[in-house]
């Protein structure tokens, strides 16, 4: 479980800097851009942040699964059986915080997203 956990950390970095990059993407898009053309394209950004993670989490989920499974039915003690109960049930609630941190960056990036539109607006003679 912690090789998972130490894989999930690196993918989620990864993410972090996939979503930065996205948002430094959009804003220079908008130089010498109309400002629904910059609105669109950081709102664009965001979309494809958030489907990278959604991504990641999968893929790092399916993963551990499939090493936890592999390890249960190598295993031919009770002990060992349980521990990859126990790790498959830990899988799922990491599982399910990821879901929920990727559900909170999506209100982020709305939040964001309309602070962009709110600094355009503002700007825009």
């Amino acid at each position: 479980m912690n090789r998972w956990l130490s894989q999930y950390g690196s993918k989620a970095t990864v993410l972090a800097l996939v979503v930065a990059a996205s948002l430094a993407g959009g804003v220079l898009a908008g130089c010498g851009s109309d400002s629904s053309d910059v609105a669109s394209t950081v709102e664009k950004q965001i979309e494809k942040g958030n489907e990278q993670a959604e991504k990641i989490v999968g893929e790092a989920t399916n993963q551990a699964q499939e090493e936890v499974k592999k390890a249960g039915e190598e295993s031919d003690s009770k002990a060992g059986k349980e521990a990859a109960k126990k790790a498959e049930e830990a899988i799922e609630e990491a599982n399910s915080q990821a879901q929920k941190g990727i559900e909170e960056g999506k209100e982020m990036s709305k939040e964001i997203t309309e602070e962009v539109n709110k600094q355009i607006e503002e700007a825009t003679p």
